[in-house]
């Protein structure tokens, strides 16, 4: 049996996986999707595990690491500027 990080890794990589699931979360069918994936999560497992990556802190490298984002700026009042191969 996988586990909800397992399957969540799963539907991270999965266009048509997140598409489901979200269709599972709108229709309140959650526990149907997991054990259609091979995992026995709950409700309450799936919205517990939910939480707990959304309440993650990202480290500074993870923010430097963000699509759009640049991890080496000079700073000119409150606008930054990008100053090497931040694209």
């Amino acid at each position: 049996m996988k586990t909800i990080e397992h399957l969540y890794d799963e539907i991270k990589k999965s266009e048509e996986l997140k598409k489901e699931f979200a269709s599972a979360m709108k229709e309140n069918r959650i526990e149907d999707f997991t054990r259609a994936h091979g995992c026995n999560a709950t409700t309450a497992d799936v919205m517990a595990f939910l939480t707990s990556i959304k309440e993650e802190k990202l480290t500074e490298d993870d923010l430097g690491k963000v699509a759009g984002g640049c991890d080496v700026t000079n700073e000119i009042g409150c606008t930054k500027l990008c100053t090497d191969n931040c694209y």
